[in-house]
């Protein structure tokens, strides 16, 4: 039974539960590593140690001429320069956060996803609660959601887990908390909807225990960068409930 998720594992069981079965579940490899793979890896590897003040004269001295002169432009980035300059950060943060989904069963039989939840709902599942404290759905016909919280009720609370790994965090003040991912090419098409934001901003807001939060995507080989602020913690649970609600032991 498997209940923990990365960014990545959900991605793949929201795209196809058949490949994630294959590859998380009977433990096949279906991509084997490619030249960008290693090529990410270097660099991520060279980053960290770079950010964390280490002497990094070995590492690169390893590298080809062109990959050195790489490197040195890397570290001209704006990003990589503040990074480096401030001592208000956390490089390669695990993360692993634990979360309830509550299942919903309506009377006609019918399973809402998790987008459908009441938001008194969703803030319980936020706050762990196994159940809605009595009185939290109140028995007044005149309320508009009324019939929605009448056909809902909750069948049983499960806990899953998110794991992964910040690139870097900068601790500051405005914004409090300021999430780095490095990409080694491209940028994510849709960034405000991809899954590794909603993972991220919501396992950094338990983490760090606010909602004050970025995070930037950068292309490490093109020196561009897109930022998405942090917007809603039911939603984003909600939104990765319903992917996680896909998943069939078998």
């Amino acid at each position: 039974m498997i209940d923990t998720f990365s960014a990545n594992s959900l991605k793949i069981l929201d795209k196809n539960p058949e490949e994630f079965k294959k590859k998380y579940i009977e433990n096949l490899s279906l991509a084997p590593s490619n030249k960008n793979t290693k090529q990410g890896q270097n660099l991520h590897s060279f980053l960290c140690y770079y950010l964390k003040d280490f002497d990094t004269s070995k590492i690169e001295a390893a590298f080809s001429p062109a990959d050195r002169n790489f490197i040195e432009q890397l570290k001209n980035y704006e990003i990589i320069k503040t990074l480096k300059d401030t001592q208000k950060k956390d490089i390669e943060q695990p993360f692993l956060i634990k979360c309830q989904k509550t299942s919903l069963k309506s009377n006609s039989g019918n399973y809402p996803d998790a987008t459908s939840y009441p938001d008194s709902l969703s803030r319980s599942i936020e706050e762990k609660a196994a159940q809605p404290a009595a009185g939290e759905f109140p028995i007044d016909n005149k309320r508009p959601d009324m019939q929605n919280q009448k056909a809902c009720k909750a069948k049983k609370t499960d806990t899953f887990y998110l794991t992964g790994r910040f690139d870097a965090v900068l601790l500051d003040k405005n914004p409090k908390i300021q999430i780095y991912d490095w990409k080694t090419i491209n940028l994510p098409k849709n960034p405000n909807d991809d899954i590794q934001t909603i993972v991220y901003l919501y396992a950094a807001s338990k983490l760090y225990k606010t909602n004050d939060i970025l995070i930037t995507y950068l292309s490490l080989t093109k020196d561009e960068n897109t930022t998405i602020a942090f917007d809603s913690a039911d939603n984003y649970l909600a939104k990765i409930t319903a992917i996680v609600n896909k998943y069939k032991d078998k």
